[in-house]
Order: structure tokens, then sequence, then C-alpha cells
């Protein structure tokens, strides 16, 4: 029998999907069972029919369940003896001193995630990643061997990167791979988009580097402007601009391409959220484009799979990693138990079906907040929304003052930044980031409504 428990810690969604794995496993479910209709099942555990339908999605991409049009939903032909196991849910009441209380009642934050199938993924392969590390014993100055053929693997596959395990290097994070490239190249001036990751210029300042702010236009790091100063090295997030969202189109790569093999310098390529797409096929990755080898890519697994791996890499063309000295670098040791895992989570293919399922997620928790968002304001403008786990938000008509809304923020519990946050010279455009990734699917409705009120000039009469 299916229920749900509306004080435990777990999902809603989570509940119902592990709930019926175990009604198959216990053989009350079987091949060809019809499944209850999602408006008849929300109905009976009230509950929404978007959680019954994120539950029973999830079943569908795992191949627990089929679809037939217009007919609904069947349990497909599985071995029960062979079925995953099911972790047990606890009620939160038992538990109440374990899981601390979040600080912001709504958190907008631009890397937030869902972290409910992290560790289901995980979890068959941390047996065999122990074993590993504790039977092997040599070290690999770039890091593992087998990981880096792994990533080289997908960067082909999934990027069109034709780059080999040689010139991939594994690191601890973007801090370490602006480290490693200061390290390698001898060029004072460095390039980087405004609005941007750097607050401040501080890591280059440690550096001895400079940092000029080349603005963002509408198709992304302006060429024309890079085109006017010293910097010989590029730092860039075309695939989703950080913080403006901004795809940068295949014209803008390639002048910006052509700039790198004319004035013999390199673009840095930060490729930190492109894995979760919510439409076609979007334009190559810039390294893709690469005839002249000119780019240095940047990858990282935080933003796909969360901080619970610390490993980011560098794709580095062959003329740089001749040159790389490790002696002289300070670079952190990866733990051996983490590469392994990270190694057999991607050799395995599970990483790919990881990626697959929680795009579906993230897209539906992105559609369900621009919903509502469009419909109850109809001067609000979403922008930057087709990958990655934030879209920006802004008002085509009045809203209230920067401190009336900061005031607003504070009393309703609400975490959210703007653009302007990460800029270096602001512009006061009102452009608002608004991540989606961490918001259980249930509390969307409530959490944009809550937000349209931020910006309500109704409330501003009242006050």
């Amino acid at each position: 029998m299916i229920t749900v428990n509306f004080k435990s810690d777990i999902n809603l969604y989570e509940q119902i999907y592990n709930k019926i794995i175990l009604e198959i496993e216990e053989g009350r479910l079987s091949y060809k069972d019809k499944l209850p209709s999602k408006r008849n099942l929300a109905s009976h555990l009230g509950v929404s029919v978007n959680t019954v339908s994120t539950a029973y999605e999830l079943l569908l991409s795992e191949g627990y369940l089929v679809s037939k049009e217009k007919v609904g939903y069947f349990v497909d032909m599985l071995d029960r003896s062979n079925l995953r196991p099911i972790g047990k849910t606890f009620d939160d009441s038992e538990n109440q001193n374990i899981n601390e209380k979040k600080k912001y009642k709504y958190d907008f934050y631009f890397a937030g995630l869902d972290k409910d199938y992290i560790y289901k993924s995980l979890q068959p392969f941390s047996a065999k990643a122990l074993e590993m590390t504790i039977n092997e014993d040599s070290t690999d100055p770039l890091g593992s061997f087998k990981l880096r053929k792994e990533i080289a693997k997908m960067l082909f596959d999934y990027k069109g990167i034709d780059s080999s395990a040689n010139n991939i290097l594994i690191t601890s994070g973007y801090r370490e791979n602006l480290n490693i490239i200061f390290s390698i190249l001898n060029e004072e001036y460095y390039a980087a988009e405004d609005p941007c990751y750097f607050k401040n210029s501080s890591i280059f300042k440690n550096a001895g580097k400079k940092l000029l702010r080349i603005p963002i236009d509408k198709y992304g790091f302006s060429v024309k402007d890079l085109e006017k100063g010293p910097a010989k090295v590029a730092i860039t997030t075309p695939s989703h601009q950080f913080a403006e969202g901004i795809l940068m189109g295949i014209r803008r790569r390639q002048r910006l391409i052509n700039w790198a093999n004319e004035n013999y310098a390199y673009i840095f390529e930060d490729d930190y959220d492109s894995d979760f797409r919510y439409g076609p096929k979007l334009v190559p990755a810039l390294k893709a484009l690469d005839k002249e080898d000119r780019v240095i890519f940047s990858g990282s697994f935080s933003q796909s799979v969360g901080k619970i791996f610390s490993i980011s890499y560098l794709c580095l063309p062959d003329e740089l990693i001749e040159k790389l000295d490790l002696k002289s670098v300070e670079k952190s040791r990866i733990s051996a138990l983490e590469e392994n895992l990270l190694y057999l989570f991607l050799a395995s293919g599970e990483y790919r079906k990881y990626i697959n399922r929680m795009t579906k997620i993230y897209k539906k928790k992105r559609d369900l907040f621009i919903k509502y968002i469009s419909e109850r304001r109809k001067d609000a403008i979403v922008e930057g929304d087709e990958l990655g786990l934030f879209f920006t938000l802004r008002f085509s008509k009045k809203i209230p003052s920067d401190e009336l809304v900061q005031k607003r923020l504070e009393e309703r519990g609400i975490y959210l930044k703007s653009v302007d946050d990460y800029r270096h010279y602001k512009k006061n455009d009102r452009k608002y980031i608004v991540g989606f990734g961490g918001f259980e699917i249930e509390k969307i409705p409530r959490a944009a409504n809550s937000l349209l009120e931020v910006f309500s000039e109704e409330e501003n009469e009242k006050e």
C-alpha cells in the first residue's frame, strides 16, 4: 500500500518512488500491473499531481515502469531478486537534532542542488572504490590515469572536445586551476568578464597579475573591448555566462578564437554548469572549435554532484602541458578513494544516466518557476534559462527600491542575489539570479509567490 509521511524529512515524490519500488520488490506489484493514474494517486495521498508525476517520471526513466500513451503506467518485466535495495526512511521526529535548521526559508542560490539522488547513484560503487584504493599504491602527478581517460572520453562524447588523457590534469578546484595557469604562463595581464565570480581581484594580486574587466553585451564577452587591451589570457564562461546567463553565439565564439590565434593568446574556458541542458543541443564548446590549440578548458563536477567530489580538472593545450612543472606548483593531493569512486561512476555509464535523470527533474523545477512567475507578473522577463541551475529575472515595470527589496528579502527569509552583486562596474539594471535546483517541487509555488511579493508595488503602497 502506497502511503506518505508528511512529517518525514524525505521528499514526498521520493517517498512515493521508494514505496512503488518496494511494492515491486515484495511482489505486490508485478509485470504488466497498472498503476493508479497520477490524478487518482495524488488525490488518495493528498499531494499535488506534480509530486506523483515526478515520482512516475523517475521510475519511468530508470526502467521500473513503462508508459502507454492515453492508457497509463505499467510495471515493466523485472527480476525481483536483483532489484536495487531501498534504504530505510526515518521519521524526522526521531532525528530532530541530526539536521541543522536551514538559514533561509527560500534559498535561490545559483548552484543549489537536489541531493536526493546523489547518494543513491554513488552507493553501488563505494565498496569497489575502497577495494581499489587499498590495493593500489601508485600515484600519478597528473592524477589517476584511468580517471583522466574517462574524462577525455566524456569530453569527446558530450562536448565535442578531442583531447588525450595526457593533456588532462586532475585538480582540487577552480582556484587551483587558475594558480596552475599562473605558474605556466608568463603573462601579467588577464581579462575576465564583468560580471564574473571575482568580487575582488585578490587571487590575481597575490599571484602578481593584473585583472582587466571586460563588459558583457547581449552576445556575451565583448571581444572588441578585449582587443583594445594588453591581456593575453581571456577568462570566459561561454555556455552560461555567470551571472548574466547569456549563451555566447557561434559568431562571437569564432571571433574570440580568432583573437587568440592572431595574438598568440589563450582563452580560459570555464565550463562550470553546462551538464544540465533543457533544449536542443547547444553550440559546441570553444575548445571543440579550437584548431590552433589556444583554449584551456576548465571543468568541474561540483555543479553536477555537489561538494561530495572536490575534483576539478584542466584540459591543457600541448604547448602548456609540456611547460607544466608540477614541482613549482602548490597542488593539492586528491584522495585516491575519491578518484576511484568518480572513475567507477563515469566508466559504468551511471554518471550520464544520473545527469539525464537530474536534467528532467531540474527542467520540471525551472518550468514550474517560470510558469508561476509569468502567470502572476506579465512584466517579468526571464533570461538565461537554456541550461544550468539558475536563470535571471527582471521586470519591465517599476519595482521597489533596492533598500526595500533587501528589507523584504530579510523579513521573508529569502536568499537572493542580483547580477550587480557580481559586477565590478555596477549597472543597476535590477536583474536577479534565481537558482532553482535546491527546491522541492511541491514548494515551488509558495517560493515563487514569496519571491514576487518582494517586488510588488502593491505591497509598497501598503508600507
